[in-house]
């Protein structure tokens, strides 16, 4: 259930810190897949400081076995800043193009 949440765009800006908040309760009821699925969770963020606020966290709190999980996890975040920093441009570009043309349309 925390992984899904975590995964989910919407909920993740309030799931992360909750789930940081409240790690020694978190902890307590993980288990060893558990805990992985929580560290898997965190792939689907976008940005260089969840990235490092990831990295950071899970350096410091420890979760037994997810070193593979996280490598995965940072793998996949950098993935989406690089697709997001592209398209970004390439959206910006087309907009400037286009974006006028459709506005007086409507």
């Amino acid at each position: 259930m925390v992984s899904s949440v975590l995964m989910n765009a919407d909920s993740q800006e309030t799931a992360w810190p909750w789930i940081k908040q409240h790690w020694d309760d978190v902890e307590k009821k993980i288990t060893m897949s558990s805990g992985i699925t929580i560290v898997s969770g965190t792939q689907n963020f976008c940005s260089a400081e969840a990235r490092d606020d990831v990295q950071r966290f899970f350096s410091e709190h420890k979760v037994p076995s997810s070193e593979r999980a996280l490598k995965q996890a940072v793998e996949r975040i950098d993935s989406c800043i690089s697709f997001r920093e592209h398209q970004q441009t390439n959206l910006a570009a087309w907009l400037g193009q286009h974006g006028s043309a459709n506005a007086a349309g409507r």
